[in-house]
This record gives structure tokens, sequence and C-alpha cells, in this order.
């Protein structure tokens, strides 16, 4: 694979990797999908890893939750490449699809793992967006960019520790944190990096979440750690 790709390759590639994934495609290209598109709760937005995880996300907010996803770009380059442009086509083409074939304007936000960063630059776009997003669940995340101020949920396995920072550096996290998002949760469960999508996992995961949801009309600069 090629190091330095164009816009284009970036879009093909993605296109070949998520070509059998559920959900009815919105776009030409299929990166864009909804699962419970019939549903009347407010719309989330979730960038996953794998096949396996839109399906899996969508039971655990339910039937009425519409559930729309994009895959994230961890393997569209070498681990040595540097992925700041297929995270930045990516972000600038889900960016369109919300302006021009989304009939909503507001809808909260998640990502698992690597999906992080492209949700952070996607987050970042929001001074020129015609839609605005609410609250942000990220689960096994790092705090290393600037997310526009919203109140976030960071969850975290309490087998998984490599992947929560808040062990390694509870202070500087916990900083990070209080800049990037204007309140925070930070949420422990019972799992290793590759459970989080077991279902009694997600069910706690999405409980908090939707607590939060109905909290964030009102965000205040604050934190909880749990």
């Amino acid at each position: 694979m090629q190091r330095h790709m164009s816009s284009t390759d970036v879009l093909k590639m993605q296109q070949k990797m998520i070509a059998f994934w559920p959900g009815r495609p919105i776009d030409d290209l299929g990166l864009f999908r909804v699962l419970n598109e019939h549903g009347s709760r407010p719309p989330i937005f979730w960038i996953c890893n794998a096949g396996h995880e839109p399906k899996q996300l969508a039971s655990a907010f339910g039937e009425d939750q519409p559930f729309y996803f994009t895959r994230s770009t961890h393997l569209l380059l070498m681990p040595d490449a540097d992925p700041a442009k297929p995270i930045a086509t990516l972000a600038n083409y889900i960016f369109d699809q919300f302006s021009q074939d989304c009939s909503f304007t507001r809808f909260d936000a998640g990502a698992t793992c690597q999906g992080a960063a492209l949700l952070r630059h996607l987050c970042n776009m929001l001074d020129n967006a015609p839609f605005d997003i609410g609250a942000l669940c990220m689960i096994a995340s790092q705090v290393n960019s600037i997310f526009a101020y919203r109140p976030a949920l960071l969850g975290y396995g309490d087998e998984d520790q490599m992947h929560d920072p808040f062990v390694h550096d509870f202070q500087k996290t916990h900083e990070r944190a209080v800049v990037a998002f204007s309140s925070y949760q930070r949420l422990i469960v019972k799992s290793e990096h590759s459970n989080y999508h077991r279902p009694e996992i997600l069910a706690e995961i999405v409980n908090h979440f939707h607590a939060l949801r109905r909290s964030s009309r009102q965000p205040v600069n604050s934190s909880t750690v749990g």
C-alpha cells in the first residue's frame, strides 16, 4: 500500500473495507450508513473499527435510536505512516455528508479506540458546520487533542490499562480533559481491550451515556472520576 495516498485513493480504499458492513448506505460510496433509521430518538453518530460493532452498538442503544456510523481509518496506512491525510480526508467527507444529506442538525457522537482521532478532527470542524454535536462517548480513547467544548463520557476497561491515559499520568490527563471538554466523566468497566462490545459492557456504557445526553443541554466545567 502506498504511504501517500490521494484523497480519491483514501475514499476508494475505505469503500472496499466497509463494502460488506451492515446498515443502509446514505452516500454513493457507502461510507456513511444507518441502522434503526426510523427510530424517534435524537440521532447518534459513531466511528467504528470493525464490521461487527455497528449492530452490537445499535442493539445496545435500542431499536428507537437512529444509529449513523462510519469506519475508522486505522487500517488505511502502514503503521509507520502519517495518519493525518486519511483522517482529514474522511473527516471532510463525513462533514459534507452531514451538511448535505441529513435532515437533522444536532446529534451525539461516539468512537471506539482508533476511531477517536477521526471524531476529534470532525469536532474541531464545528465552527464552520451547519450542524452541531452534543455529548461525546469515547471508549479506550487517548486525551491528546483539543475537542470542541462538549461534555464527554470516557470509558476504559479495568483490564485494559495500556489504553487508559489516566493510569499513566492522572494529573496531566485530567488537565487535558478539562481543557478538551466542557465536562467529563471517566467510567471504568470490567473489560479487556477486545471485550468492550460484549452486551453487558455496552449496556453499562450506554446507560451512562444516556444520562450524560440528558444532562448535556447545560454543560458545566467540571469532572467526575469514577
